[in-house]
């Protein structure tokens, strides 16, 4: 297993905090408590790995077998858990990727979810379907492009609750 070089930067934030869209593209990430922002390291070539390792704004591309999306959202974990991704823009509508049987084995594992064309205020948030045999909290990263640019990488950690990771806005 490959080790990231990165950079922590721990930041909290209230629920209140409304981040502003640019026309175009997404706004500054705000980061849920307990959530920080991952810096890695950029590959000549994409890994398939649930991260953007070639630093092109794209995630895994040519990897999943899905069309890439203005939105991209991409998960990896390692242990004995099963994750899932859930997306909510904002409509009352939800969108997930469904959860990986993580119990299959300690990973690492992947999910991917996007969005052909986004519009509006999204929540990023990752849930544990199930523990397997593993009750203890999962360690996971979630990738983020919009557009074709990263924006960013950030390490939650996924107890019985759902973990919010990341609001953003995403402007036409």
């Amino acid at each position: 297993m490959r080790r990231l070089v990165f950079a922590l930067v721990l930041v909290g934030c209230g629920a209140t905090n409304t981040p502003e869209s640019h026309p175009g593209r997404a706004s500054e990430p705000v980061l849920s408590e307990g959530v920080s922002a991952v810096e890695s390291a950029c590959f000549a070539e994409e890994r398939c790995d649930a991260l953007d390792s070639d630093c092109d704004g794209r995630i895994d591309e040519g990897c999943t077998g899905e069309a890439p999306g203005g939105l991209q959202i991409g998960l990896a974990w390692s242990g004995a858990a099963a994750l899932a991704l859930e997306l909510t823009p904002s409509t009352p509508s939800t969108e997930t990727a469904p959860a990986a049987d993580g119990c299959e084995g300690l990973g690492p594992h992947f999910e991917h979810l996007a969005v052909e064309e986004p519009s509006g205020a999204y929540q990023i948030s990752v849930r544990r379907e199930h523990p397997c045999e593993d009750d203890q909290p999962t360690a996971a990263s979630v990738t983020v492009a919009v557009g074709g640019e990263r924006l960013g990488t950030f390490n939650v950690t996924v107890g019985e609750e759902t973990a919010q990771v990341v609001s953003f806005s995403v402007g036409r």
